[in-house]
């Protein structure tokens, strides 16, 4: 149960410093032609990635270091969500999309999710 702690403690701080980068860093996302020729879809996913950064630093300042499951269950799913909405844009743009951001997005909604298990394990006894 520790190991699913420390993971957990990982990906918020992997997502973080991750999203952060990929927002200054938007050619990691997306190859360079991409970035060329379709410049405006980027800002658009940009903004979703800076929303979720932004409510998982929300979380982790205010909501974390209680033993509540919700906050984390929460914000595990919209981990999920995004990595599904990553691939539906993808292949509604026909843009392609670096494969460790799915990839990573699901990383992290696990490893919330396997939290919010841990949580609620603790909680019930």
């Amino acid at each position: 149960m520790e190991a699913v702690r420390i993971n957990f403690q990982f990906a918020v701080w992997l997502s973080v410093l991750g999203g952060l980068w990929v927002l200054f860093h938007p050619e990691w996302v997306f190859p360079e032609l991409v970035m060329r020729l379709y410049g405006h879809v980027n800002l658009s996913f940009m903004a979703v990635v800076f929303v979720l950064v932004a409510v998982q630093v929300w979380l982790g300042w205010f909501h974390y270091s209680r033993p509540d499951y919700r906050p984390v269950l929460f914000m595990g799913g919209l981990w999920l969500v995004a990595a599904l909405a990553t691939g539906l844009f993808s292949s509604l743009t026909q843009l392609p999309v670096r494969l460790w951001l799915p990839a990573g997005l699901v990383y992290f909604g696990l490893s919330q999710l396997a939290e919010a298990w841990r949580r609620l394990k603790c909680a019930r006894g």
